[in-house]
């Protein structure tokens, strides 16, 4: 008598969890507004994915370890690094490991520099220096595409175009 409530009892958690995991697959899926997206909470897919992404940098790569189909973890990956709660955790991950390697861009940009002079100096290569100065121009966003904002008005001219005169 026992035994069968214990069975029951284990049946019903097993049902429960299929209940969960099908209810966190479907909001997955779905599409909120912007405000819901950040402040939402990830699913355990989702955190498997920013995980494996933090480790190796490949989208298509973490979707198949956090279990989407091979078939369409590009397509996963691509819309998964789209979502804001994912970028957000993906970012906050990035910052618990640089903290933990103690490593701060400071750090960075002024070794950046210090090839760079060494380089100049002659002491290093040339190619080490430009190598060094390419970085440092990545880090700081130099290589982004300026967004320049044109305010637009009609404007009319009018010219006149004079005559040859032939005398």
């Amino acid at each position: 008598m026992g035994n069968k409530k214990i069975n029951k009892l284990q049946e019903l958690k097993l049902k429960a969890r299929d209940e969960f995991n099908k209810a966190n697959e479907q909001i997955d899926g779905l599409e909120t507004d912007e405000t819901e997206k950040e402040d939402k909470i990830l699913s355990p897919k989702q955190i498997l994915f920013v995980e494996e992404y933090v480790k190796n940098e490949s989208g298509r790569d973490a979707a198949i370890k956090a279990g989407y189909a091979e078939s369409s973890a590009h397509v996963q990956s691509h819309r998964l690094l789209q979502m804001p709660h994912i970028q957000s955790e993906i970012r906050k991950r990035y910052d618990l490991l640089s903290d933990k390697m103690m490593i701060k861009k400071i750090d960075i940009v002024k070794d950046l520099m210090e090839y760079n002079r060494k380089a100049m100096d002659g002491l290093i290569s040339e190619n080490a220096g430009l190598k060094a100065l390419d970085l440092l121009n990545k880090m700081m966003g130099f290589y982004e595409a300026e967004k320049i904002q044109v305010e637009s008005k009609q404007i009319s001219i009018n010219y006149v175009v004079p005559e040859n005169n032939k005398d």
